[in-house]
């Protein structure tokens, strides 16, 4: 992604930052370069936090029987173009190599594939329904959403760069603006 930035106060940028989160920069500004930087970074940020909110949790649990009750939830993503070969397709996801990075084992069942997966990246279990046209994730309470993040972008950048999050907050995080105001 590429984008131009002028101020009359602060000068011209022309910004230039990939999937993988490198940056590179040209033009007359340091201050509209480190904005624009801020401004990715605290997307990204609000992105993770937003998956982790979602994490499959039981709240209440405080040793005693008083009872506790489950909250959080599936991250759903519907994905705009068919997925034509679920068992190819999870196989890609789930082969160790770049860009996903996850091992699993993969189960058939009536409406497409359950994955349970380890992020190779930082270790931690990863679960996931597949079906022709969406994915539901389930992210454990206390693990990283940058698992879902990093999910998302390569699935954006190898499968559908149109694939759009159910959770209207995670979509917004996911599609905002990184123009600087």
């Amino acid at each position: 992604m590429e984008l131009e930035f002028s101020d009359p106060n602060f000068g011209y940028v022309r910004e230039g930052v990939d999937r993988r989160g490198r940056f590179a920069a040209s033009g007359d500004s340091l201050e509209l370069h480190l904005t624009f930087v801020n401004r990715v970074v605290d997307r990204y940020r609000n992105l993770v936090t937003l998956c982790e909110q979602k994490a499959l949790r039981w709240n209440g649990l405080n040793g005693e029987d008083s009872g506790a009750t489950f909250a959080g939830g599936p991250i759903l993503i519907h994905v705009s173009r068919e997925i034509d070969d679920l068992d190819m397709f999870a196989d890609e996801l789930t082969s160790c190599r770049e860009p996903f990075r996850l091992w699993s084992d993969v189960t058939t069942t009536q409406h497409g594939r359950e994955i349970a997966a380890v992020d190779l990246h930082v270790g931690q279990p990863l679960q996931f329904d597949i079906g022709k046209h969406w994915m539901r994730i389930y992210l454990r309470e206390g693990y990283c959403g940058n698992t879902i993040a990093r999910l998302i972008s390569n699935l954006q950048h190898r499968f559908d760069g149109a694939l759009r999050l159910a959770d209207p907050a995670l979509e917004r995080a996911v599609q905002g603006p990184l123009a600087a105001r």
